[in-house]
């Protein structure tokens, strides 16, 4: 109960506010923007799930949550001070401030046909010119860059994928990148290792160049990277998010924080590429204990999909995001063939098991299960024992961690 002020108007924010409006208190949510439905607009981007719906004004008014836009936060102090324009005081706060998703500049990016894929007019007008069977030039990393050169080569484009440097492999991780690139090369999508120069042509986009190479193309795709930015004031991981406890509270007393901009040592609360339904399922839980409650949130992670004809996995974190995270980790991969196989993550020193990931249909069913136990930070040697999980088959995992386990 009393007053929240909830930082930043994204689906982590609004479920917050939402919740906390419900709880009884009195919510006043601050956004950076001059409208929150520019905030509405990047919830569909690179999201392999539905969106969540938009119309985030009209559900806060509803339920009387006080919506100031045009307020940038800079800064949060003890007892719940939070200094905008100026400095006000609340009985809790939670910051819900998401990332910066920015593509890096480079020259000829507002050429016609270069598409910034932050935006979900951005995906919608790429969708509508991938009808004309275009030649695309997808540039960036991890995921995102391969659903959305899948994406262009079902739609019977011709495909050059384009790695970045520094791109990472966000939501795919090093073992899986390997298969999906060859699956990749496959389905005749040329793939190239440089970083992203300039466009070329005069109005619109005719070429690329890329690694000292010029690519012809009519159709630029650039991923977007993400940059956390909370406000000044609380302790942070070392990948600059705010470091949360299991009930999402921040080193701050009553200040709690949800979505992008948050982390536990389960590792971050909403996965990369961002998915609106995980970031306000963690608003929603920040925005309760903010208004007196006590719940506990743990990251879930997973997805399965198919790409490049490949059906891939994953749950909890690859071995670069565990390193990141502050781990010390070890990944033990096991391949059945070409198209199957199992990578198991865990921490060197505690035994925990930090990720699963998985490659073939049988090995895909059972994610959801490893992505369970993966958040209640389950130790390595659990998986061992069962060949089964209910009725889902889980043997693929338990042969990977008897490998991992014999190696240790």
């Amino acid at each position: 109960m009393g007053t929240v002020c909830v930082i930043g108007g994204g689906p982590a924010g609004v479920g917050a506010a939402a919740e906390a409006a419900a709880e009884g208190s009195k919510v006043t949510l601050m956004e950076g923007s001059q409208d929150l439905r520019e905030v509405d607009e990047w919830r569909a981007c690179s999201d392999p799930f539905p969106s969540v719906p938009v119309g985030s004004s009209e559900r806060l008014a509803s339920l009387g949550v006080e919506v100031r836009v045009g307020r940038r936060v800079t800064s949060i102090g003890p007892g719940c001070r939070v200094h905008a324009s100026g400095c006000e005081r609340f009985d809790s706060v939670v910051v819900a401030t998401g990332s910066s998703h920015v593509v890096e500049p480079f020259e000829g990016r507002k050429k016609s046909g270069v598409f910034a894929m932050a935006t979900r007019s951005s995906h919608e007008s790429f969708a509508a010119r991938l009808a004309r069977r275009p030649s695309v030039v997808v540039s960036g990393g991890g995921l995102a860059a391969m659903r959305l050169a899948d994406q262009a080569i079902q739609a019977g484009a011709a495909v050059i994928l384009l790695l970045s440097p520094g791109a990472g492999d966000a939501g795919i991780g090093p073992w899986l990148s390997g298969p999906l690139i060859e699956g990749a090369k496959l389905r005749g999508v040329s793939v190239v290792y440089g970083r992203l120069e300039r466009a070329l042509g005069t109005g619109s986009v005719e070429a690329v160049l890329a690694a000292r190479r010029v690519f012809p193309c009519d159709c630029l795709a650039v991923v977007p990277r993400a940059f956390p930015a909370p406000p000044h004031g609380m302790v942070l991981t070392p990948r600059g998010r705010i470091a949360v406890g299991r009930r999402l509270e921040t080193s701050l007393d009553r200040v709690f924080a949800a979505g992008e901009c948050a982390e536990s040592d389960a590792g971050q609360l909403v996965p990369e590429p961002p998915i609106p339904s995980a970031a306000e399922a963690s608003g929603r839980v920040a925005g309760a204990n903010a208004s007196g409650r006590s719940f506990a949130f743990t990251p879930l992670r997973a997805y399965a999909v198919a790409l490049f004809g490949l059906r891939v996995g994953c749950a909890g974190m690859s071995e670069v995001e565990a390193r990141g995270a502050g781990f010390v980790p070890c990944e033990i991969s096991k391949m059945w063939s070409p198209t199957d196989g199992c990578s198991v993550v865990f921490d060197r020193a505690s035994g925990i098991t930090l990720g699963v990931q998985t490659l073939g249909e049988a090995a895909t069913d059972c994610i959801l299960p490893a992505a369970f136990a993966v958040s209640q930070l389950t130790p390595l040697r659990s998986f061992v024992a069962p060949g089964r999980l209910g009725s889902i088959d889980i043997s693929p995992i338990a042969e990977t961690v008897r490998e991992a386990l014999r190696r240790r």
